[in-house]
């Protein structure tokens, strides 16, 4: 219901109740005539896509060349970063003060613990790599979690998984075409008593070490 109430928030509308034996229109809508022929086709498997080949090539600069116009300036986009620009200074410098960053061709990279690089993303370009790989066909809207998988195995960002996680929340599409997956809120309420001694709750721990010959604890809250 949460996502047919979405779906029609921009219209103004007056919804009315029709009981199903009267509604025998819309069960016509939903269903084939019985006469009708079934034809059954094996399904085709479809020929690799190009743009998904990205994932199997080795080497950001490769990778960065295949991505959109949008990421052409991206070296500039780095220099240009008040966070990072000091990093690619001090590397150009030689100096050390930064072991988990190196300069590859004047692009820096995130090294990890693996030894691994990852090109390390301006926040200027954040959500755009993030709307790409979500949003866009290649993304197909995953969720948070795969969508992360995918961007952490050629970029690094410091909170990406917070950053993705919020742009995925606030995705218009997921929000109507996605079924919510967690679980209903249950039903608690307190008891209300009326005199004392009507409800008791026990509960033991246990064994400990002897004290006066005792090794239990018996507890009873009234």
């Amino acid at each position: 219901m949460a996502r047919w109430i979405t779906q029609f928030m921009p219209f103004r509308y007056v919804a009315h109740h029709i009981k199903g034996k009267d509604n025998t229109f819309s069960d016509y809508l939903s269903r084939y005539p019985v006469d009708a022929e079934v034809k059954v086709h094996p399904p085709a498997t479809p020929p690799p896509c190009d743009s998904l080949n990205i994932l199997h090539r080795t080497g950001h600069l490769r990778i960065l060349k295949d991505f959109p116009d949008i990421f052409i300036d991206f070296d500039a986009s780095q220099m240009s970063d008040p966070e990072l620009e000091p990093i690619i200074k001090s590397l150009r410098d030689g100096s050390n003060a930064h072991p988990n960053y190196i300069l590859k061709r004047n692009r820096l990279y995130r090294v990890l613990n693996n030894g691994q690089h990852r090109a390390v993303v301006p926040s200027a370009l954040v959500d755009t790599i993030i709307r790409y790989y979500h949003f866009s066909k290649f993304g197909s809207h995953w969720g948070t979690q795969r969508t992360f998988q995918h961007i952490r195995k050629y970029f690094f960002w410091k909170n990406m998984h917070r950053s993705i996680q919020s742009q995925i929340r606030g995705c218009e599409v997921c929000q109507k075409t996605k079924s919510d997956r967690t679980k209903p809120q249950g039903h608690l309420s307190s008891s209300l008593d009326t005199r004392v001694g009507q409800t008791l709750y026990l509960d033991t721990t246990g064994p400990l070490p002897p004290s006066m010959g005792y090794r239990h604890i018996l507890i009873a809250v009234d």
